[in-house]
């Protein structure tokens, strides 16, 4: 699995860099296979991590601006981010380039939502894009 970005946003070159770390990184995806169970999914973390590395070709990132929404971003065919959120760690928002990464495999494996209710904020994370999120935000440091 690999996110594509070809914009000149710097902040976004280092983030998305970092988030391919990562994504091709055998721990994470050794991590994600152990977690037993997610809230709003009969999927368990062995079949999201099989399914995430199944996703042959690279993730277009692309960008939106909409200060006034409280969505950092956007996510079916391809992530897009909303740049007025990013004045925040960059950790945060590998966080949400490998949540959107989760929920762009649901739909383009299973075309539908099937690892997580897209309207709801989580705090603690329970859902495969939050877990798996969080997950990358602590090994993004």
């Amino acid at each position: 699995m690999e996110l594509a970005y070809n914009g000149n946003n710097a902040k976004l070159v280092t983030v998305v860099q970092a988030a391919n770390r990562i994504l091709a990184d055998p721990a994470f995806f050794n991590q994600v296979s152990a977690l037993p169970v997610f809230a709003y999914s009969t999927y368990n973390g062995a079949q999201v991590a099989a399914e995430m590395q199944g996703i042959g070709q690279p993730i277009q990132v692309d960008t939106y601006w909409n200060p006034l929404s409280g969505a950092t971003a956007k996510t079916e065919t391809e992530i897009n981010i909303n740049t007025a959120k990013l004045n925040r760690p960059n950790a945060s928002i590998v966080n949400t380039l490998v949540h959107e990464s989760v929920h762009y495999t649901d739909w383009a494996v299973n075309g539908e939502w099937d690892y997580t209710d897209r309207n709801v904020f989580e705090d603690p994370p329970v859902s495969a894009p939050y877990t798996i999120g969080a997950l990358a935000e602590s090994m993004a440091g």
